[in-house]
């Protein structure tokens, strides 16, 4: 088992954040969710991360229902909504740690 941890930001507001954490739920073995907050630099969003225990053979199934084309290599990987299909059309970035 490694810690992984999905930082993501949502264009919305956190009935938004709420909802998409309730997705993650059902795809994270027992996540745990930051508080989430305003992001900095962009308009309308909102951030948070979730951390899990994940095995490592599980880790890119995870990923492949998060997200059809990450960027970057093993073990730190990020992934835009404006130019891949996230599970969640209200998910703007997800950047995966582990």
């Amino acid at each position: 088992m490694t810690k992984a941890t999905l930082y993501v930001v949502v264009e919305g507001i956190e009935e938004d954040v709420r909802r998409i954490q309730d997705e993650l739920k059902e795809l994270l073995p027992d996540p745990s969710f930051s508080p989430c907050r305003e992001q900095a630099s962009l308009n309308n969003c909102i951030e948070f991360y979730a951390t899990w225990q994940a095995e490592k053979g599980r880790i890119k199934e995870i990923l492949d229902q998060l997200d059809n084309d990450w960027s970057g290599e093993e073990g730190d990987y990020d992934a835009y909504g404006f130019n891949t299909k996230m599970f969640d059309k209200k998910v703007y970035y997800l950047r995966a740690d582990y």
